[in-house]
């Protein structure tokens, strides 16, 4: 027996059909203007998520939110919004974590929790200071250790190292082993008070010599009477110049050598004297 159906009937079933995602073979076909008016129609009723809004319609279509709040107003639901108080129609999220970039305390560095100890709007996992304030995180060396946080905030130094606790590093400190927070530099040699000494003779025969570093060029500078020889070494006991000096006044260019603690010794007829400078770049 065959069955035919009228068109209304046909085009109940065709929806029906769509709606269930289901297949549906006509007996009777539907003239183009019906075709299109029909899957208007299915549009306007199909809803993805189950919540009552079609997907025409839904700020969500595929997340359930039948309430369909939009908080920030860029006609994306709160439920599947990246970044529900901030407008952010695009809904851009550079670093995948589920934040958009709008929003995101690092927006290209993943970090779904948003982490930011000291509160200062940069994530921690992207925070040249992650314990210190500082919005602007200025790194005036580049070391990525941020100018409030870096114990040398013009000399590169990632590692932060500081052997003697005075919050001052290695590579800045005008006595590395010795703590002085103040860095006092009495006779201005480029070497703290508190670590500066002699060595092998007596501070008053010591005295009668001047051994010092011009900071601006980088020059040594050793004054007394009757040295004969000048030699600059490494701490690790590389001897970088060896100079025979006639003089009372004897200049050496150190400019080319690199930054770091030097000790100079000069030679007189009866005495050796050690002095230890503080070479830094210019």
């Amino acid at each position: 027996m065959k069955i035919t159906f009228t068109k209304l009937q046909v085009i109940i079933v065709f929806l029906i059909a769509n709606l269930c995602n289901s297949s549906f073979v006509f007996s009777q076909s539907l003239t183009s203007v019906e075709k299109s008016t029909v899957q208007k129609i299915v549009i306007l009723l199909t809803d993805t998520d189950g919540d009552g809004v079609s997907d025409e319609n839904d700020n969500c279509p595929n997340t359930f939110n039948p309430t369909q709040v939009d908080s920030d107003a860029d006609m994306i639901g709160d439920a599947c919004d990246h970044c529900p108080n901030v407008a952010n129609p695009d809904q851009l999220d550079s670093d995948n974590d589920m934040i958009g970039d709008a929003c995101d305390n690092c927006p290209n560095v993943a970090n779904p929790d948003q982490s930011d100890s000291d509160n200062d709007m940069i994530g921690n996992v992207c925070d040249n200071c992650p314990n210190v304030a500082n919005p602007d995180q200025m790194d005036s060396d580049g070391d990525r250790i941020g100018n409030v946080c870096d114990n040398c905030t013009n000399v590169a130094n990632p590692d932060q190292l500081d052997s003697d606790i005075d919050m001052i590093g290695d590579v800045c400190d005008n006595c590395p082993n010795a703590a002085n927070p103040d860095q006092s530099d009495s006779d201005i040699n480029g070497i703290g008070n508190a670590c500066e000494t002699v060595g092998i003779d007596n501070l008053s025969d010591a005295n009668s010599f001047l051994v010092y570093l011009d900071p601006h060029s980088n020059t040594l500078i050793v004054n007394g009477k009757g040295i004969s020889n000048i030699e600059v070494y490494t701490v690790s006991g590389e001897i970088v110049v060896k100079k025979h000096s006639n003089s009372n006044r004897t200049s050496i260019d150190l400019s080319n050598n690199a930054p770091g603690i030097y000790f100079v010794k000069t030679t007189t007829k009866s005495k050796i004297t050690v002095k230890k400078i503080l070479l830094t770049s210019k």
